[in-house]
C-alpha cells in the first residue's frame, strides 16, 4: 500500500489522497473513509522545471520571464513544444508595488512560444502558467 509524502518528500505531488463520505450513522454522525490513491505522472518531483504532463495528457508548463521593458514584448520559447497552439496562458506581473498599475497581454501563440507583451510603463517580470495538450 502506499504511503502519503512526508512534508518536504521529493514525491509529494505523486500522490492524492480522497476523503470519501460513506453515509450517517444513527445519531446523524458522518462517517467517512479515507483512501490513499497513487497516481504517478511526469515528472514525479517539481525541481522548478516548466513542464509536468498529467495521465489524461494534459500538460502544465510554468515559467517566469527575463525583465520585458515597459510597452515593450518578449518571446517566451517551450523547452519542449504543446502539440498545437490552442493551449490557453494566464500571466501576472512580478511587484513589490501594490499601487503600480500595469496591463500585460498574450499573442503570437505558436505551439513552441508566446509573446508577453508589457503595456504598463515600468520594466517587469512576469510569472506565467500554460496548460494545453
Amino acid at each position: 500500500m502506499a504511503t502519503w509524502p512526508e512534508n518536504g518528500d521529493k514525491n509529494w505531488n505523486t500522490k492524492m489522497k480522497a476523503n470519501i463520505d460513506v453515509g450517517h450513522d444513527a445519531g446523524g454522525t458522518h462517517k467517512k473513509s479515507q483512501m490513499l490513491i497513487d497516481m504517478e505522472w511526469s515528472p514525479t518531483s517539481y525541481t522548478g522545471g516548466e513542464n509536468s504532463t498529467l495521465p489524461n495528457g494534459l500538460i502544465i508548463k510554468v515559467g517566469t520571464s527575463d525583465s520585458i521593458a515597459g510597452a515593450a514584448n518578449a518571446t517566451i520559447t517551450f523547452g519542449s513544444a504543446f502539440s498545437d497552439a490552442t493551449y490557453k496562458v494566464t500571466l501576472g506581473k512580478n511587484s513589490a508595488i501594490s499601487t503600480n498599475s500595469f496591463g500585460c497581454s498574450t499573442g503570437n501563440k505558436a505551439a513552441g512560444s508566446f509573446k508577453i507583451y508589457n503595456n504598463g510603463g515600468t520594466t517587469s517580470t512576469f510569472d506565467w502558467i500554460a496548460i494545453g495538450h
